[in-house]
């Protein structure tokens, strides 16, 4: 460890150490440049710990004293073998910081396994090598140097291996604080990123503790405000605030993890907040906190408010789109019946003195009503206003009926049968009535066109329960959908019509309005015809209702 360099600038404790130079020069062994057969990732071991010229530890220093009196030598270090120089982490006995590694009896210690003594008629020297944490090779060395003869016995060897063991402890604790420092780094970056604080509520204690970003997702003022539950629930927007305290009871109750969305003001504006949490158990099993992140979303609130507007409106285009489809078979379907009604009101009169034959044309007469009153009805639930978005309980038998009305009064009858078939109860969903109107008649216009030309044409439409789940399948006479079309057949703006053609809703759109009424919309290949399959997933049926 000690070269010309090192008694240079050392503080001499007794001149006679200036002999171990001698050692240096005459043994072979002590030869430059002594280099670790894993050089390299030695370095970058070394270099992992980021300890190299930091200032004194209690903790180092309190090892090489103790080194030093248990062995009984004037001089203990703790060193790290740098590229090319040898530096001094801990020192007991010198004041030196550094030296070339090239004449540094520390450089060799780390070739040896375990303790490297070096001992003439005048001096002594003894190091073990100190490993690092993450590969396990050695970096440095502890040492215990004398100025005269000396001995350690077995005892002291035990001790400074005791003692090389807590150095390597140190330096793991100092690299998982390293490690711990750099994910802290990357978690607020990312959080940073993604706008997301991280938080955690002690049940116990009522104390909260947060990540630096979730002041991010308060008031300027708040910054230096303590973290308290009341700072964060002051915050959240009063219409949001009963909402924020039931999920937050429930879930210390039941410790179930929620997902929840509410605003938050910020500045004289609202902010909105997606909080994910998890309710956490100590070992008896009892609920004593609650963790969670909270994410400012208001950028894909409001994304997701313009594409809702944009389906909205699109819809609110298929609908009036269709309804003009429609006003060509809507005259026919009513002149019919009204033509009826005058004909036979004009001869009503005639028929008076005989019942048989007025009760006939009374019973014409208020078919012909009834037929013009479905029409209407027909009409005017599909025509409500969309933007309402109202959602209550309908029959999807009744549904699928006026649908079908709908369909032949836009699409005309094409020679084409309907054929409408249930399978057991109805099923009732909590729906907005006109959204499933409008994909059924897709589907139904869809079936229409696809075998227009066609020489065997019909569609049938059935329902039937599976499993719990309520399914309603259009089946058309068409021969199925090729692979290569199916793969795209669900995708937003794909179609196989011709341009300019068709009401544009798109099964895309019907699968998204579908998936908001907890249903599903899949091809079914076990018909040797087209069919298309719809399956509600909580359906409640008919034979239920009280």
């Amino acid at each position: 460890m000690f070269t010309k360099r090192h008694f240079y600038f050392a503080e001499i404790v007794d001149e006679n150490i200036l002999k171990l130079q001698a050692l240096v020069d005459d043994d072979t062994s002590m030869s430059n440049s002594a280099n670790h057969r894993d050089e390299n990732q030695q370095q970058v071991a070394l270099s992992s710990l980021d300890i190299l010229d930091t200032m004194p530890e209690k903790e180092f220093d309190e090892i090489t004293a103790l080194a030093s009196r248990i062995c009984g030598t004037k001089i203990a270090l703790i060193s790290l073998i740098d590229c090319d120089r040898v530096w001094v982490k801990s020192k007991h006995g010198v004041s030196n910081e550094e030296m070339h590694r090239d004449f540094s009896f520390c450089a060799h210690t780390i070739l040896h396994q375990e303790i490297f003594i070096l001992e003439n008629a005048t001096e002594f020297y003894a190091g073990i090598p100190i490993h690092d944490p993450q590969f396990k090779i050695p970096i440095g060395s502890l040492c215990v140097v004398h100025d005269r003869p000396f001995q350690i016995d077995e005892n002291q060897r035990s001790s400074l291996l005791s003692l090389r063991n807590q150095i390597e402890k140190l330096l793991e604790l100092r690299l998982q604080m390293i490690t711990h420092k750099k994910l802290r780094f990357l978690l607020d970056e990312s959080q940073r990123i993604a706008k997301i604080g991280s938080w955690e509520f002690d049940l116990e204690t009522h104390k909260i503790d947060w990540s630096n970003k979730m002041y991010d997702l308060f008031p300027k003022e708040c910054a230096d405000v303590p973290k308290t539950i009341d700072l964060h629930t002051s915050t959240i927007h009063p219409q949001d605030l009963n909402q924020w305290l039931a999920t937050i009871e429930k879930c210390k109750v039941e410790g179930a993890p929620y997902t929840m969305r509410f605003r938050r003001l910020l500045g004289g504006r609202e902010v909105w907040i997606e909080s994910h949490g998890q309710a956490l158990r100590n070992l008896k099993g009892k609920i004593c906190k609650i963790v969670g992140t909270c994410q400012d979303i208001t950028e894909k609130v409001n994304i997701e408010n313009i594409v809702e507007q944009r389906k909205i409106k699109a819809v609110q285009n298929e609908k009036m789109s269709f309804l003009g489809e429609m006003s060509v078979g809507v005259l026919h379907e009513i002149n019919n019946p009204i033509s009826i009604l005058s004909a036979q009101i004009q001869t009503l009169e005639s028929c008076l003195d005989k019942k048989e034959k007025f009760e006939g044309k009374l019973k014409i007469m208020k078919n012909s009503v009834d037929r013009i009153n479905r029409i209407i009805n027909s009409i005017k639930r599909f025509s409500r206003n969309m933007g309402q978005e109202k959602f209550d309980e309908q029959s999807i038998q009744a549904i699928i009926k006026d649908s079908v009305t709908l369909s032949q009064l836009a699409f005309g009858t094409k020679r084409i049968k309907i054929e409408f078939k249930t399978d057991g109860p109805d099923c009732l969903v909590h729906c907005n009535l006109v959204e499933l109107q409008q994909v059924f008649i897709n589907l139904i216009g869809n079936a229409t066109d696809a075998i227009n030309n066609l020489a065997d044409q019909w569609i049938r439409i059935e329902t039937s329960s599976k499993d719990g789940l309520f399914v309603v399948r259009f089946i058309d006479s068409g021969s199925g959908i090729s692979p290569e079309i199916e793969s795209k057949i669900f995708q937003p703006f794909f179609t196989t019509k011709e341009i300019g053609k068709g009401t544009g809703l798109g099964l895309s759109i019907s699968k998204e309005i579908l998936h908001r009424h907890k249903a599903n919309i899949t091809i079914n290949h076990e018909f040797n015809n087209t069919c298309f399959e719809v399956c509600f997933f909580e359906p409640r049926f008919a034979n239920q209702v009280a």
